[in-house]
């Protein structure tokens, strides 16, 4: 979120489960902000699912 002109940073983490839906790998990221965003596209007559990408810039990543 950009208020004023200045970027709200947040950390978080991205957790990657196994099989039983368990923590296997945690990853957090320290004062991250996003970069970019993009919705994939879909049109009437197309089956499917829109891909979403969303690109986050941080000042750290720790695996946790």
């Amino acid at each position: 979120m950009t208020l004023d002109g200045n970027v709200l940073r947040k950390s978080g983490s991205v957790i990657v489960l196994d099989n039983s839906g368990a923590d296997a790998v945690r990853y957090n990221f320290l004062n991250a902000w996003p970069s970019s965003y993009k919705i994939g596209t879909l049109g009437g007559d197309v089956k499917g699912v829109a891909i979403e990408e969303l690109v986050i810039q941080t000042e750290r990543i720790e695996l946790g």
